[in-house]
């Protein structure tokens, strides 16, 4: 029974080998009838034309599923591009801005300067606002620099004062600097806007420091420029990628977005395995029975796949190995059934012994019954007589 028991074990493996090739197999050829008979240009006859909808519905919802994961990730990737360009970006802007006012500033620092008055026509109105913050500079220059020689000379209470004013003069310098270098830059941005002034400037009417200067702005402004439409395109592109997200619904939570997808896809291929699978047994249904036995009849002059179409080989594959695991479950069935026998064999032994048991019981019983039947009436007999006796004893008595 043991080695009986080792052979349905083996079997029982061999035969899941065998329905998982099977179910591999199904599920593959499913998808092929399934997408020839999806072609507009090819046809499956036998298939029905539900199965193929219903396959082009789970494929469809597939494909657009995954694209969307992709759109997400790809998304994702390049607003981290994106981002980083942004931060490099706004670093060269901070850069390229402060080196642009500078330039704008010593621009208009010297057209104010400039002798005589033909070039401060293009400095604009705050000409007038720029003199005087700049004669104001000047003076707070001047007031700076007295009392920092007060400081040097003064004794202990005069420099405590006068280290009071001076805190007050500097704070009154930077004020004064911040306004006199924003009407300079302003002045210049005027220069350098203006087309007759730098036409004037390029053609030396003012110097060649002038001219340098243009220059050097125009190129600062130019970058500057040229960054801040960077920043534009940047950040179109960057819009562009987060309505991108939004479409795919993957906004406020990607990773969220993309694991319920992931976890749609995986369902679907499960419903597109199993509808294949249904479709390829369904199919080889048409041309087998359970047993890898033909249906469509079979003659030694006409080979069997004569009549199995474009697909004979994956049916014959699909038969053979109905009927191997048709073959494996009977070799199981009879080794089971001979166990089963065995064990039937086991209980009519015991039930024979049993019986011989119960028959050798039973004649001890009916002797062992004869011997106290034999012993019943013997007592019966003396119980009689000595009635006999006594009723003769009695009636002696009374006469």
């Amino acid at each position: 029974m043991d080695a009986q028991r080792k052979s349905i074990q083996a079997l029982t493996v061999n035969l899941d080998e065998k329905r998982e090739e099977l179910s591999s197999l199904y599920r593959q050829f499913g998808a092929k009838l399934l997408n020839d008979a999806a072609d507009r240009d090819r046809s499956v006859p036998g298939l029905d034309a539900e199965r193929v909808d219903a396959w082009r519905t789970f494929m469809g919802s597939r494909e657009l599923d995954t694209q969307t994961v992709l759109d997400i990730k790809t998304a994702l990737a390049r607003i981290a591009e994106l981002n980083q360009f942004k931060k490099e970006l706004e670093s060269t802007k901070s850069e390229i801005a402060r080196a642009k006012d500078s330039r704008l500033e010593e621009l208009g620092r010297a057209v104010l300067n400039a002798d005589g008055g033909e070039v401060s026509e293009f400095f604009g109105p705050g000409w007038q606002a720029a003199l005087d913050a700049s004669r104001n500079l000047d003076e707070v220059l001047e007031r700076q620099r007295s009392t920092r020689e007060e400081l040097e000379n003064a004794g202990f209470f005069t420099k405590m004062k006068a280290q009071f004013r001076l805190a007050g003069i500097e704070s009154d310098l930077r004020q004064k600097r911040e306004k006199c270098a924003k009407l300079l830059r302003e002045g210049g941005a005027r220069v350098l806007s203006s087309d007759e002034a730098a036409r004037r400037i390029e053609q030396g009417e003012f110097g060649s420091e002038m001219e340098e200067l243009l220059v050097s702005a125009r190129e600062a402004a130019d970058r500057d420029a040229e960054l801040s439409s960077r920043e534009k395109t940047l950040e179109a592109d960057m819009g562009a990628m987060k309505n991108s997200l939004a479409d795919a619904g993957a906004l406020e939570n990607p990773q969220r977005r993309m694991d319920e997808l992931r976890s749609k896809i995986r369902d679907t291929d499960r419903r597109i395995d199993s509808h294949a699978s249904l479709v390829a047994r369904e199919y080889v249904d048409s041309f087998y029975d359970d047993e890898g036995h033909s249906r469509i009849g079979y003659s030694p002059e006409a080979p069997e796949s004569a009549g199995l179409g474009v697909y004979a080989r994956q049916l014959e594959q699909a038969a053979a190995l109905r009927g191997e695991i048709a073959s494996i479950r009977v070799k199981i069935e009879i080794l089971e059934t001979a166990i089963r026998m065995e064990a039937l064999d086991r209980n009519i032994s015991q039930w024979q012994r049993m019986v011989k048991d119960y028959e050798q019981r039973i004649k001890k019983y009916q002797e062992l019954i004869s011997s106290a039947e034999r012993d019943i009436r013997e007592a019966e007999q003396e119980r009689d007589r000595l009635r006999e006796t006594k009723s003769v004893l009695e009636a002696s008595q009374q006469s």
